[in-house]
């Protein structure tokens, strides 16, 4: 299944990627710290998720001072406190489009958060946030002395003005356009920066797969790409609910993928999807695909027995 999957993902779906190699030793340091941060921000975000306090305790320095959108700062204990009064229930608590920038041992993260849940009310709520933490490593780890946060308006609503289907196709095409030179380009960050947080993916068996299940497959694997002879997609056809966007897709892509033993072998491959795009802040992302019917799956010019 997990073969499968990443079939589907880096063929049927066309996103393959591949690690960019460098012989930088601080390019190379810097991405290992970037992993171990993006750790931290996800267990921080959880940590909400969970109701646990620990992981503020480990991940937050004493002198930690947070800045909201309308001037208020929290120290530490408060920040604690608050975790632990909120009774809201969370779905998810995604950071997520996070950019680094670094200082000795003083690293600037900024980065986004989508959360999703129910207040303690009952009322339910999906909101955005801008954030930027300043984290700095002391005694062998880092932890965070600051952050702002401010809350990002929602889109303003188009129920009573719907786009014209063909404006809405050519931006489509263009970011279809952005995945498939990622795709070609082998760059991840650029893939993935068409994808909403809670992305996810169906099979045509029933099989089903979250943002989360995604990513591991994606940065398991990927580095077993090769290289990306062709990837195209084409809207066959496109229909507008408001601010959401359901497109039947085909997609075709040629790649050269290693083995687990390391061997090249050339899969070509052409599927048609339905993917549901939604209109967000930062324009139109993708938060869904299903998958519709596998034209052809080919290892080394041979139909693949799946």
């Amino acid at each position: 299944m997990k073969q499968f999957l990443i079939i589907i993902i880096f063929v049927a779906m066309t996103s393959s990627f591949a690690l960019s190699q460098t012989t930088d030793k601080q390019k190379s340091r810097n991405a290992k710290i970037e992993q171990e941060l993006i750790k931290l921000e996800e267990e921080w975000h959880n940590a909400y998720v969970r109701h646990d306090a620990e992981p503020l305790e480990r991940i937050l320095a004493d002198e930690y001072i947070a800045v909201g959108g309308n001037g208020s700062s929290s120290s530490k204990a408060q920040s604690i406190e608050g975790l632990k009064a909120d009774k809201s229930t969370y779905e998810y608590s995604t950071p997520y489009d996070m950019d680094f920038r670094f200082y000795g041992d003083t690293v600037v993260v900024i980065g986004r958060t989508k959360e999703k849940g129910k207040a303690q009310n009952g009322s339910e709520f999906s909101v955005e946030y801008r954030w930027t933490d300043v984290f700095v490593k002391r005694k062998g780890r880092w932890q965070c002395v600051a952050a702002q946060v401010a809350r990002v308006p929602p889109p303003k609503s188009t129920s009573t003005q719907t786009q014209p289907v063909d404006s809405v196709k050519k931006e489509l095409e263009a970011l279809y356009t952005i995945q498939d030179e990622a795709i070609k380009k082998l760059d991840f960050k650029a893939f993935v920066g068409t994808l909403t947080p809670d992305y996810s993916v169906k099979l045509l068996n029933g099989a089903a797969f979250n943002r989360p299940q995604i990513d591991d497959a994606i940065k398991n694997d990927m580095a077993r790409t090769v290289s990306v002879a062709k990837s195209i997609s084409i809207i066959n056809n496109l229909t507008i609910k408001g601010d959401e966007a359901i497109v039947n897709v085909t997609h075709e892509a040629s790649r050269i993928l290693n083995d687990a033993q390391g061997n090249p072998h050339q899969w070509d491959n052409k599927v048609i999807h339905q993917e549901t795009w939604i209109r967000t802040t930062d324009g139109w992302r993708i938060k869904s695909l299903e998958e519709v019917k596998q034209v052809y799956l080919l290892r080394d010019s041979k139909p693949l027995n799946s």
